[in-house]
């Protein structure tokens, strides 16, 4: 089957979250919740009907706005699915935080989305 051919699909995925791409990666249900002390937390999301080489990604906090991530990151086109990571030094503030995966394809859209919370318990 070629992939280029099929129409892109245009459902919004869930992002899956975790502090390592292979928990990620796992069907169970996703992290959504975070302590202050994981420093690092990837985002992993569906590639499976993408099939162009990047992807615009924003990663932002919603609840005191500042934006982390806003930039093109290369992808493999060819994988069922990709993962970005963002990683805080001193740990992760309090807060509440949103991931955003647009398509540089055909139709700048939404592709995948999704949302986690940070607190020290």
């Amino acid at each position: 089957t070629e992939r280029d051919s099929s129409p892109e699909d245009l459902t919004v995925t869930d992002i899956r979250f975790g502090t390592s791409p292979s928990s990620s990666e796992s069907t169970e249900s996703t992290r959504t919740r975070f302590s202050t002390y994981d420093t690092r937390i990837f985002a992993v999301f569906d590639t499976s009907t993408y099939a162009y080489p990047g992807v615009l990604l924003k990663w932002y906090r919603i609840d005191q706005p500042e934006l982390l991530i806003f930039q093109k990151y290369e992808i493999d086109p060819h994988a069922g699915s990709n993962y970005v990571w963002y990683k805080k030094q001193e740990g992760w503030p309090d807060g509440q935080y949103r991931v955003e995966v647009y398509s540089l394809g055909e139709d700048f859209r939404m592709m995948s989305a999704g949302q986690y919370d940070v607190s020290q318990n």
